[in-house]
């Protein structure tokens, strides 16, 4: 791992394990079940040259998620994520594959000199699964914790 970006941390509950997932900086799921989606939480850091403003951040997130296949919205709302301004939204959408799929998103930006970074949390889960899975989800995303002196919650 560079030491040059924000290394995040979360604490997953047994038996939720990390696992691989080429361009993530942190990937946990819960175990596998032969034939059904695996409910994850998947951590992404994008350092972006200068000074990127934290609400075109927001707004960028949420037309994402509108241009996902028959995307409801359930709820977004300003968070505290890595110790700075944050925000959630919540949704679900239709995979062509998988069916239902809920999804939270959380976005942050960590501004480190010449560099912003921004900071992606997202968790999904079968729709199936969600009345079990998204309380899950949720707790795993607000244990997120940075290395940085300027997260109140760093370990």
């Amino acid at each position: 791992m560079n030491d040059l970006h924000t290394r995040v941390f979360v604490e997953a509950p047994e038996p939720w394990e990390v696992v691989p997932l080429d361009g993530a900086e942190l990937a946990v799921a819960a175990p596998e079940t032969p034939g059904a989606y695996r409910p994850n939480v998947v951590v992404t850091i994008t350092p972006t040259r200068g000074l990127l403003p934290f609400e075109r951040v927001v707004v960028s997130a949420g037309h994402r998620l509108q241009e996902l296949p028959e995307y409801v919205e359930i709820g977004h709302e300003a968070i505290t994520l890595l110790g700075g301004p944050g925000y959630r939204f919540e949704g679900s959408y239709r995979h062509p594959e998988l069916g239902t799929l809920f999804q939270a998103l959380s976005v942050t930006v960590v501004p480190r000199g010449a560099v912003t970074e921004v900071v992606e949390i997202t968790g999904s889960c079968s729709a199936s699964e969600a009345l079990t899975q998204v309380p899950v989800i949720r707790d795993i995303v607000a244990s997120a914790r940075t290395d940085l002196p300027g997260d109140t919650d760093a370990q």
